[in-house]
């Protein structure tokens, strides 16, 4: 696994409950409003978050949705609403019934 991936996938935790409380209208999180335009140093590590995640997809299998969340956090990091869109849509075709990428995607359609 490529570094900085762990660190990544141990923040799903977060990222969950942060999907529970931003549905619920309970508090505002990592700011509010939209996204600002991204730094040359943010899109490199987006564009970085991408290759990495591309491949790791290549070499997981089919119903693994670790390289999704993986992307996804780096993704939430800079509020890419849009972008985590197409992400909790890969990780519900992969785990249909999984509570965790439901309550993912739940949050990002709030977002969008």
């Amino acid at each position: 696994m490529p570094s900085g991936v762990a660190q990544k996938i141990a923040q799903v935790p977060n990222l969950v409950q942060i999907a529970k409380l931003g549905r619920s209208g309970g508090i505002a999180v990592r700011g509010g409003g939209k996204p600002g335009r991204l730094s040359a140093d943010q899109q490199a590590e987006v564009s970085q978050a991408k290759t990495t995640y591309t491949q790791m997809r290549q070499k997981a299998p089919a119903e693994d949705i670790t390289p999704e969340l993986y992307y996804y956090s780096v993704l939430q990091d800079h509020l890419l609403y849009e972008e985590m869109k197409a992400v909790t849509d890969e990780m519900l075709k992969r785990q249909p019934n999984n509570p965790e990428a439901q309550e993912l995607a739940a949050y990002v359609k709030s977002r969008t």
